[in-house]
């Protein structure tokens, strides 16, 4: 395997390669060793906001307060009560790279938003995240959304009914994929970010046994 110093450095080795959903394992956070889990927590530390307009990573914020932390009591309160296993902190780690080029969760609130908007759902997407250098390489289209969906239809067949989700994003080609898996927007929402609120678009999908 190729060893690289930065994701960086990686990304402009490999040039302009695109992945496909067999390049990736996908694993939950507690079955990643550590040489995976190291560098990922690393790299959400690197995640800063989208307050003032910029094309940032993350709107939760940099350092130990922002995304990290949301993870870690993500992490919490999934051991608490995971509903058998539909929560969950995910990694797409790269087979030959061995590195996690992308995450996503599936959670029980986020935010409060479940609680504030009287959602009925069974679950919210959230951290769905392509880190940088990775980008417009397909993973989010070709690698998070397929595995998101296997994953929830594996338990929509375990309970013999739908699973409904909800999620919400201002990021317009995410939101454009969202309504190509099947979601629809059900209204704007105020959410809180470090320092204020963004308006966010609302959006509930459901995914059944087939």
């Amino acid at each position: 395997m190729r060893r690289f110093d930065s994701a960086e450095a990686l990304a402009e080795g490999l040039g302009a390669l695109t992945f496909t959903r067999q390049d990736f394992l996908i694993l939950p956070y507690a079955k990643c060793p550590d040489l995976v889990i190291r560098p990922f927590r690393e790299a959400v530390l690197r995640l800063t906001t989208d307050l003032d307009g910029q094309e940032h990573d993350w709107e939760h914020g940099k350092g130990a307060k922002g995304t990290l932390a949301w993870i870690d009591e993500q992490l919490a309160a999934q051991a608490a009560d995971d509903q058998g296993g539909l929560f969950g902190i995910f990694l797409c780690v790269h087979m030959d790279l061995g590195q996690a080029l992308a995450c996503f969760a599936v959670v029980e609130d986020d935010r409060g938003v479940k609680r504030q908007e009287g959602l009925t759902c069974d679950a919210l997407f959230g951290c769905f995240h392509v880190f940088a250098g990775w980008r417009r390489r397909g993973i989010f289209a070709g690698t998070i959304l397929p595995a998101v969906r296997d994953h929830c239809q594996e338990h929509a067949i375990a309970r013999g009914g739908p699973v409904k989700v909800n999620l919400f994003t201002a990021h317009p080609a995410a939101k454009k994929c969202y309504k190509l898996e099947g979601f629809q927007t059900l209204k704007v929402i105020d959410v809180e970010v470090e320092g204020g609120t963004v308006q966010e678009e609302l959006m509930e999908g459901l995914y059944t046994a087939s």
